[in-house]
């Protein structure tokens, strides 16, 4: 039979778990470990398995009896097992899936090997070690003796075993003697058995301490959300603590604003019209007292005056006289100049009446000799259509001179050419050519139409104010849809009329306020 794998499930210090022991070309499996890894708990482990635990186990210091239990994967040859041992009176063998199986299910596994066969043959410790070999020296007859020669390869048992004696003798006695060293070490061992007592825990001691940090554990948890609780209440309270004084300011200042009344609802930008409207009141207050000390002064002057009621009975008169004083102030200087621009236009005059052939007469009689309103009239069109006609013959007597110079140039290199008919291409270009027109008119055309959008270009760059970039910058510019200015014209009418409503609100501000004695014309005169 061979031990595949080895479920420790609910067995001495273990819980679920595993121990693999694979199949290998040396098939043999060394388990180390230090004191108190559960090298012997392994060992029990696969005789309980095997043979069933016991009734009283000495492994149930985790899981109760009831509790206990082991799985196993075994094979011998083609036939395998997958298995599970529960303490139980019967029944304790069960499959991998948990269904009972029959008390014999291992003897295909076993064969004949009991419990005590298997721990004599395969349970071996140190103690059963040590046992087996005093047994074999203690052997009272010849075959015994011989057999342990044999088996040692060892002659002369006697003397040999009667020196072993004396040695013993020197080590240990049954009388207990400190000079032996056997004596010496067992009260080593005692003084460390003592101490490995004193720190040892029993097994109801530790489920007892770990019954009581379990127990402890839950006691923090729940002390953890009290305080956690009573942490969020702290918070609460430490809140209401520091928010109660302006809430108590805020329920006075609440009660006052309900003493106050329904109070008008003011634009957003109120602060900042209170703000400029106090300043310009206080420019204001300033122009006032100085309007008024002007005043004072003016007044304390026309105490000490002593005037004429008859002159100011007049004093509608006077101020026409001085108001006429003033627009004929400048008369002189302009009859002066009319008469110079009078002068110079008369020269004109005759000298436009000398190319028409006209005598040198009087103003009454070149006036008589003028011709009336539609003669003039008919003469003007004449003249301007003259210019018009006189500026095309010119342009046309330019372009023929041109034309005529280039089929003179033309008919100079077709002198030269040889007498060749001209290809289909080139009468086609030609005809592209002729097609054009005047090349050089549509070029003078197109550089006048580029000096004025020119022109246009740079009027209406500085429109745009600080604009710094080319053409082609503002090309790239991704312009607004019709809605969007839709969008900005309505939203700028809307801010237009509410600056004019903002301004109407100043203005009656100004005049509702105490200080404002002028009014509002005085306001907007000193701000100006």
């Amino acid at each position: 039979m061979r031990l595949t794998r080895l479920d420790l499930l609910r067995y001495g210090k273990f819980t679920d778990k595993t121990v693999s022991l694979p199949k290998a070309d040396q098939d043999f499996h060394l388990i180390l470990g230090p004191n108190e890894a559960g090298k012997s708990t392994l060992r029990s482990a696969i005789q309980d398995l095997l043979f069933g635990i016991e009734t009283r186990s000495r492994y149930n210091f985790l899981h109760a009896h009831s509790e206990m239990r082991l799985g196993a994967a075994i094979e011998e040859g083609d036939a395998a097992l997958d298995f599970i041992r529960i303490k139980a009176r019967a029944k304790t063998l069960q499959s991998a899936a948990g269904s009972p199986l029959a008390d014999n299910a291992l003897t295909p596994f076993l064969g004949q090997v009991d419990r005590v066969f298997f721990d004599q043959m395969f349970g071996l410790n140190h103690e059963r070690l040590v046992q087996g070999g005093q047994d074999i020296l203690s052997a009272s007859n010849d075959i015994g003796q011989i057999l342990f020669q044999a088996a040692a390869g060892v002659g002369s048992l006697g003397h040999i075993r009667d020196q072993l004696e004396v040695e013993a003798n020197l080590l240990w006695a049954k009388r207990k003697s400190g000079d032996r060293e056997y004596y010496e070490a067992a009260a080593e061992l005692e003084l460390a058995d003592a101490a490995l007592k004193a720190a040892t825990v029993r097994t109801k001691d530790w489920q007892e301490a770990s019954t009581r940090v379990n127990e402890i554990a839950d006691e923090l948890e729940q002390a953890r959300a009290r305080y956690a609780t009573l942490e969020q209440q702290r918070i609460g309270l430490e809140r209401v603590r520091r928010t109660a004084p302006l809430l108590t300011s805020l329920k006075a200042s609440e009660d006052q604003l309900a003493e106050l009344g329904k109070v008008v609802e003011l634009p957003e930008n109120s602060a900042e019209v209170l703000a400029r409207a106090e300043q310009d009141t206080a420019v204001a207050t300033q122009s006032v007292q100085l309007f008024e000390t002007q005043r004072t002064d003016l007044a304390g002057k026309i105490n000490t005056l002593h005037p004429n009621e008859s002159v100011l009975a007049r004093s509608t008169d006077i101020e026409a006289l001085d108001a006429l004083r003033q627009e004929l102030r400048s008369l002189d200087n302009d009859i002066a100049k009319r008469e110079g621009e009078i002068l110079v236009l008369w020269q004109e005059l005759q000298e436009s009446v000398g190319q028409l052939g006209w005598p040198v007469e009087d103003e009454e009689a070149l006036a008589k000799r003028l011709p009336g309103s539609l003669v003039k009239s008919t003469l003007g069109g004449l003249i301007r259509r003259h210019d018009m006609l006189l500026q095309t013959l010119t342009s046309a007597d330019e372009a023929l001179s041109q034309r005529n110079a280039e089929i003179k140039d033309i008919g100079l290199q077709m002198t030269g050419l040889p007498d060749s008919e001209l290809p289909v291409a080139l009468m086609d270009a030609l005809a592209i050519a002729r097609a054009l027109g005047d090349v050089a008119s549509q070029e003078k055309q197109s550089e006048t139409q580029i000096r004025r959008l020119t022109r246009d270009l740079e009027t209406a760059t500085s429109d745009l104010g600080a604009w710094t970039h080319d053409a082609d910058a503002l090309r790239r510019l991704q312009l607004p849809t019709q809605d969007e200015i839709n969008t900005l014209v309505k939203r700028r009418s809307d801010l237009e009329a509410k600056e004019a409503a903002d301004q109407q609100r100043v203005v009656e501000l100004t005049s509702e306020h105490p200080s404002s004695a002028r009014g509002p014309g005085v306001l907007k005169e000193t701000r100006g």
